[in-house]
């Protein structure tokens, strides 16, 4: 169990790196990006899912 508290502490790091980026932007065709698309599919961090509202 320990290891897994350390992969969501690193998605939530990874998570609010690119956020500030998706609001700034407001860009749907950034929002759709691979990366994004990857972290969605592993995730969102509970702490994070208010902002990523409706992506």
């Amino acid at each position: 169990m320990s290891e897994y508290i350390g992969v969501l502490a690193k998605r939530s790091k990874k998570w609010a790196s690119i956020l500030p980026l998706f609001t700034a932007k407001n860009n749907p065709a950034w929002a759709k990006s691979k990366k994004v698309k990857r972290y969605l599919r592993k995730g969102i961090p509970i702490d994070h899912r208010p902002q990523v509202g409706g992506i």
